[in-house]
């Protein structure tokens, strides 16, 4: 058993803001940024999961391509190719959320350890962290590519026990996708479920370690 605090973050949508880049891109198209944000992170999930289904190789990158091109047509934007070009580059690069660098590094000054854990292929993962400045707060960071499959497959929360070489009832588990609370919570994770949004929790309640409505409400 180890003697401090380890937490591991889910990177997009609890550290990093997923709709910072239709915020950013569209800001001559205001009533068409929810719906894009919205529909781009849903097919994102849908494809990836649906490729590890398949048995194709998890190309996180590439499902968030496909993803952009479905809700570009949706929200009616996709005649203005310039905005396929600039909303991807805009994702590379999106912003963390106000309270993300204070926690991690007030959790660091308490000395615990913290880093992120997260479906989003390594070369997004490091392009992101370094943009939003993460990196320079983190302790780590780790991708599924090493396992091969996507949260919330069991073996994706077990890979990350055996990289931290815990067992998992020594950390939590912070993730704003209630589903991701939900598998870590299945493997043993003391998981807590940022609810930004004042949802219902759609699973076993009952196996959450914590809800909180931002990061900075965090348990440390």
């Amino acid at each position: 058993m180890t003697d401090k605090p380890i937490y591991i973050f889910d990177a997009y949508g609890t550290l990093l803001d997923l709709s910072a880049a239709a915020r950013k891109v569209l800001s001559g198209h205001p009533d068409k940024v929810q719906l894009l944000a919205e529909v781009w992170r849903g097919r994102q999930l849908e494809y990836a999961w649906t490729d590890m289904a398949l048995g194709r190789s998890t190309d996180f990158w590439d499902a968030t391509v496909r993803a952009l091109d479905s809700a570009l047509v949706i929200a009616g934007l996709d005649s203005d190719m310039s905005l396929r070009e600039r909303l991807l580059e805009a994702y590379s690069r999106l912003d963390a959320y106000g309270d993300a660098k204070d926690v991690v590094s007030r959790l660091n000054a308490m000395g615990g350890h913290s880093l992120t854990f997260s479906n989003a292929s390594k070369t997004m993962l490091q392009k992101s962290l370094a943009a939003s400045g993460l990196d320079r707060v983190l302790q780590g960071a780790v991708s599924v590519d090493d396992v091969g499959v996507y949260k919330p497959n069991p073996e994706a929360y077990a890979h990350i026990a055996r990289y931290l070489d815990i067992d998992s009832r020594e950390a939590f588990f912070v993730s704003s996708n209630s589903w991701d609370a939900a598998g870590a919570a299945l493997a043993g994770f003391k998981a807590i479920w940022v609810n930004r949004q004042g949802i219902q929790y759609p699973f076993d309640r009952e196996s959450l370690h914590a809800e909180v409505t931002s990061l900075s409400a965090l348990p440390l």
